[in-house]
Parts: structure tokens; sequence; C-alpha cells
């Protein structure tokens, strides 16, 4: 990613979608633990902004999050859904983004 003139901060905050589990379900709890940690890191630093700064960025947010839950809610069933009916050909449901090592 450096290479793409992607900033250390930027690298740093996406770390853990590298280090995501192969198993779907567990990679979306912990994807969905990330958006909170950002929605609270946000919040805190909204707070020690100006009043009306923080409350545009903090609705803005609120927003995101929305949008990431319902997805991810619906990636949900879409995923228990596949497990449930046991496809028949192999399908990659993986939600990391690290290397594929099983080529």
């Amino acid at each position: 990613m450096k290479h793409h003139g992607a900033s250390a901060s930027s690298i740093d905050a996406l770390k853990p979608f590298f280090l995501l589990p192969e198993n779907c379900l567990t990679s979306l709890d912990i994807t969905e633990l990330e958006v909170q940690k950002v929605f609270a890191n946000n919040r805190a630093f909204a707070n020690r902004d100006s009043a009306t700064a923080a409350n545009g960025n903090t609705v803005s947010l609120r927003r995101i999050v929305k949008d990431v839950k319902e997805g991810s809610t619906s990636l949900r069933i879409l995923l228990q859904g596949m497990q449930f009916d046991r496809l028949s050909g192999p399908v990659c449901t993986r939600l990391d983004l690290g290397p594929d090592n099983h080529r």
C-alpha cells in the first residue's frame, strides 16, 4: 500500500482488516466491532471540536454506521443461508483482505 501512496495512518487504520480470520462470520463480527470503534473514536474527537462542526460530523458518521450495520446484517443473513444450504461446489466466502494462500 505504501508504494501506492497510502499514508502510514491510513495503513494503520486498515491493518485490522488485513488480519481478519478466514471464517466469514467471525470476520463480519470483527468488522462490526471495528466500525463501532471508529465511531467511538470520532465521537471523542468531535467532543473536543466546536459544537456546530462536531454535530454535523456526528450526524454524517451516524448515517454511515447505520448503513454499515444494515449492510452487515444483510451479509450475515446471506452468509448464514449459504452455510445452511451447503452449496454443492466450493465457494470462497472470505471477507479478509489478506493474501489467498490456497491457490
